[in-house]
């Protein structure tokens, strides 16, 4: 066989290890028959017998031909089918140094996993080329790593702390594991030109993996094997025939670490489970393509993006002591901070600073005193905060520590990764989002439900539906934080030309980013103005701006509340607001025709903007309408902080208001609010602040003209020296409660 070596990048003459053998020297081809020494046969690329024995004797060979200077060889699987098999949860092949894999294409060269607990191919550790200059990337091209649908848990290729590498050209498929996983300090990886199709979970970050690139990666079928399938809607592994389908907390794809990029690629369908959780800092999702078209007549329910969602939740099996550091989970294989081998666990958690966990009594109830009735001895407030190693398949969670004062925990306590703590920003870019679609068939009605979530405060799996769903979902043990103020995880997402499909009610989600915890949206879509709010009840929560509407999830009856901080963003309407402090924000000298100014209402125009008389309208909701003017209410506006209601003037032009001379002089100016009327009654005085504001050198005073569409500005110069701006101040009218 005549097998071409450009481009390999480790090259060595293996002088010594393998002899006159077939391939050139800078391969170590894992059919040469001397592997076969000691092994019941050689490596067979026919598919009839086990290969495993002759092809760990080829890893070892190219492990130990290293030159310095030169790195290690390549090793090479020609065109073929490799059947190999694990040792109970020991990778079928492990590899331990900077070995790089190379097969005939994808198409052509097959390694299938015929073991029912071992995961197929593990980077564990692995070193870098010593006395070579330079980096000594791992390579893996032109394979498929295959399972056995739902009868192979131990996924395929899991990466644990090995930096550096890229694999293309790679298909993964057909695994009731993770398909690709990596964990621990992997960093600096690139994956580009694959397909992963029908795993339980296609990709999972977790743990100290910066700098991971995925490029023209191609999802298919996330959260089935074969025909098992594993979502929440699938109990015993089939699809429900009838009955109400729910959302999935779970994603196709898991990304952890900083700095993790994710584009021109493609997740569906989302039937099942799922597209993207993020739970990564200043990392990116662009031009990829997620849909949950339809399979079987169900409704579509599952997120596109999660950032980061509804986080892990577990319970313990069996009764753990206060020293014990091995502890029975219920569903171990859904935890991102997973390894498949026990054995790598602890090893695992070295390399990992992701890997904090809390164990609670299952009557927890954040800052109680009262005694827990779960768990003898504690209050119901207690938390014991352990460090985990990783969870595996041996169904354990295994940890490196346990907790300042540890417990005796019995079985149904509940243990939770300590959720992310959010910052930069996650940037959403030229996206196709089209997972949900609540109304295809009659048959299987929608469980969506945001008021059902906010009802039972449980561990059961999130009711909540949106397209996007922003900052973590409450779910009464580690979100909120029991130990800090929640504020501490912040996640931003910047939304920028995305195609997100709308037609869908609030509750059902479609079209909608929801705000589930705490959380920045920046709106840069459509750039469209603001024309009206959805929901009148809730006008601070439900906001849209043409192509895009946004919800601010409120949890309230029957649960504990929330002190999580949402804010919303549309630079392309110049609105910014937030319900939990109770201001409202917007240029309104940009469209006369906003319904903004009048919160808690719904209000349709029957005119443009820019027409002669843009203030005809109609309005309904609280606050009533007073001679054909709705009032601006503080009372109107619900959310803490609501006793004052701002309106950011941004489109004025005030650099000749400027107080200059002596202090005491005075400026004065009348703004034309464009068609824009404020409350017209003399008891509506208004503050208006500046920003930029030196110091206390200015104040400034204003009040509404007896038309109500103009408003007059006072600025009075309060210090001894001139008053200057670089930039024109940004004035915000605040109208006094």
């Amino acid at each position: 066989m005549q097998v071409r070596t450009t481009g390999l990048l480790c090259a060595v003459t293996a002088a010594g290890t393998l002899g006159a053998q077939t391939a050139p020297s800078s391969l170590v081809n894992v059919t040469d028959p001397r592997f076969a020494s000691g092994c019941p046969t050689a490596a067979d690329p026919l598919g009839r017998r086990d290969s495993t024995c002759a092809i760990r004797a080829a890893i070892r060979s190219a492990e130990s031909s290293g030159i310095p200077g030169a790195g290690f060889p390549v090793l090479y699987f020609p065109h073929g089918l490799y059947k190999v098999a694990g040792d109970g949860y020991t990778s079928a092949l492990t590899i331990t140094k900077a070995i790089s894999i190379q097969g005939d294409g994808a198409p052509g060269t097959v390694i299938l996993n015929t073991s029912a607990r071992a995961a197929t191919l593990t980077y564990l550790q692995a070193e870098g080329c010593s006395n070579k200059p330079g980096p000594c990337p791992f390579t893996v091209q032109g394979i498929t790593f295959a399972g056995q649908g739902h009868a192979t848990a131990g996924g395929l290729v899991e990466i644990d702390s090995a930096n550096t590498g890229s694999m293309r050209n790679v298909v993964l498929a057909n695994t009731g594991g993770i398909a690709l996983n990596l964990q621990g300090s992997s960093e600096r990886w690139f994956f580009s030109d694959m397909e992963i199709s029908n795993a339980r979970w296609p990709v999972v970050l977790e743990g100290d993996t910066n700098e991971d690139y995925f490029d023209r990666v191609n999802v298919l079928d996330g959260g089935e094997a074969g025909d098992y399938c594993y979502s929440v809607n699938c109990p015993g592994g089939q699809r429900i025939e009838q009955g109400v389908w729910r959302p999935d907390p779970h994603s196709a794809v898991y990304l952890d670490g900083d700095n993790v990029h994710w584009t021109n690629s493609s997740i569906k369908s989302t039937h099942a489970i799922g597209g993207i959780r993020m739970a990564t800092t200043t990392s990116s999702v662009s031009h990829t393509y997620i849909e949950g078209f339809p399979w079987g007549g169900q409704p579509r329910t599952n997120h596109s993006i999660a950032a980061p969602g509804k986080g892990e939740l577990g319970h313990l099996t069996g009764a753990v002591g206060a020293s014990d550091l091995d502890i029975a989970v219920d569903d171990a294989g859904w935890q991102p901070l997973y390894v498949n081998d026990p054995a790598q666990a602890r090893i695992n958690g070295k390399h990992s600073y992701v890997n904090a966990y809390g164990i609670f009594p299952a009557d927890y109830l954040p800052n109680s005193r009262e005694p827990s009735r779960a768990v003898p001895g504690i209050t119901r407030g207690t938390v014991e905060i352990v460090t985990a190693g990783a969870f595996s398949g041996d169904g354990r969670a295994h940890l490196l520590a346990r907790g300042k004062q540890p417990v005796a925990w019995p079985a149904g306590s509940v243990i939770e990764q300590v959720a992310p703590n959010g910052y930069g920003v996650l940037r959403l870019e030229e996206n196709h989002l089209n997972s949900l679609d609540p109304y295809f068939s009659q048959r299987y009605p929608s469980g969506c439900n945001d008021t059902e979530q906010q009802r039972q405060w449980t561990s059961s799996p999130s009711e909540l539906c949106g397209e996007i769903i922003a900052g973590l979902v409450p779910d009464g043990f580690m979100v909120p934080f029991p130990t800090q103020d929640y504020v501490h995880a912040n996640f931003t997402l910047d939304v920028v030309g995305n195609s997100i499909y709308t037609g869908g009610a609030e509750a059902d989600g479609q079209g909608w980013i929801k705000i589930a915890g705490n959380a920045t949206v920046q709106i840069e879509q459509g750039n469209e103005p603001l024309r009206t709010f959805v929901d009148a009840g809730t006008a601070l929560h439900s906001y849209a701006n043409g192509s895009t509407r946004v919800q601010v999830v409120t949890y309230g009856a029957g649960a504990k509340p929330v002190g999580a901080l949402a804010y919303v963003y549309d630079p392309s309407a110049g609105v910014r607001f937030s319900p939990q402090e109770g201001f409202y924000e917007a240029d309104v000298m940009r469209d006369g025709a906003l319904a903004h100014q009048y919160l808690g209402q719904e209000c349709w125009y029957n005119t443009p903007a820019g027409s002669a008389a843009p203030d005809r309208r109609s309005c309904a909701g609280p606050g009533g309408v007073t001679g054909g003017l709705a009032r601006l209410s503080p009372a109107s506006v619900s959310g803490a902080g609501a006793s004052q209601i701002r309106y950011a003037l941004r489109g004025w032009q005030v650099n000749h208001l400027e107080p200059r001379g002596q202090a005491g002089e005075c400026a004065t100016r009348v703004q034309d609010t464009g068609g824009v009327r404020f409350s017209t009654a003399a008891d509506a005085p208004l503050l208006v602040n500046l920003s930029p504001n030196p110091a206390a050198q200015v104040t400034a005073t204003g009040a509404v003209e007896a038309a109500g569409n103009r408003v007059v500005v006072r600025l009075c110069n309060t210090g001894a020296d001139p008053v200057h701006w670089e930039l024109p101040p940004e004035i915000t009218v605040t109208q006094l409660p």
